[in-house]
């Protein structure tokens, strides 16, 4: 266990955030001759909307997935937060579906350098690595939201919700960011920590103990005379 979550669950995410997210919103994108006009697209824009509407359903089943395994509450709320905004974009019909789409790859690029540096802190660039890319993907959605902002047609209660919920995450990941990045104190051990070294330490005491008395008693056998026959 990691901060709570099964180590296995990490490597799941890293593997869909670097590899399976990226494969569908480059594709999407390139099918569209990486036009900026898509970043504004909503479903009616193009005639295919395969790799986008693939990537909303692999989100769902994504989020829904950490459901299933143990993590803390503000998690489970975050992902629900996250599992509603992305349910509806497949039923909304304005512009902003992309940006969606775009700056949620971007902040799982984030995450990723995040579950990368969970697991290999002991890695010494694994920390500025982590530091720098986080930092780049919650200033990107942030820009990616604000442009959101300038699009006409959707409607104000969806800029809220999407406005409100990207700048609170980006915000709370970029201080978790700067005060593990910074760092440099070790965590005081905890009362769990303390029995576990008190009782190493007085394992490896009688361990030292009985290792005297064996060579006391060997080489009392050597100096010891031989019995005559």
């Amino acid at each position: 266990m990691l901060l709570g979550c099964p180590r296995w669950n990490y490597h799941v995410s890293i593997l869909a955030q670097l590899v399976t997210f990226p494969a569908l919103v480059v594709p999407a994108w390139a099918s569209k001759n990486f036009s900026l006009e898509w970043l504004e697209a909503s479903w009616d824009s193009y005639p295919s909307m395969n790799f986008e509407r693939l990537f909303l359903y692999t989100m769902v089943g994504y989020l829904t997935k950490d459901f299933l395994v143990k993590m803390d509450a503000l998690l489970y709320l975050h992902h629900a937060v996250c599992l509603f905004g992305t349910v509806c974009w497949l039923y909304a019909s304005c512009k902003g579906l992309t940006c969606f789409i775009f700056g949620t790859m971007i902040l799982e690029l984030g995450s990723a350098s995040f579950n990368l540096w969970t697991l290999y802190r002991h890695i010494p660039c694994s920390r500025i690595l982590y530091m720098m890319i986080m930092s780049a993907s919650n200033l990107i959605a942030v820009l990616i939201v604000l442009r959101f902002c300038l699009f006409p047609e959707p409607p104000i209660g969806l800029k809220i919700l999407f406005t409100t919920s990207t700048v609170g995450l980006a915000f709370m990941r970029q201080k978790v960011c700067l005060q593990g990045g910074f760092e440099s104190k070790p965590q005081p051990p905890t009362a769990k920590t303390e029995t576990i070294q008190t009782h190493q330490a007085i394992c490896e005491s009688n361990l030292r103990k009985k290792i005297r008395l064996e060579q006391g008693r060997f080489h009392h056998e050597r100096s010891s005379p031989s019995p005559i026959a």
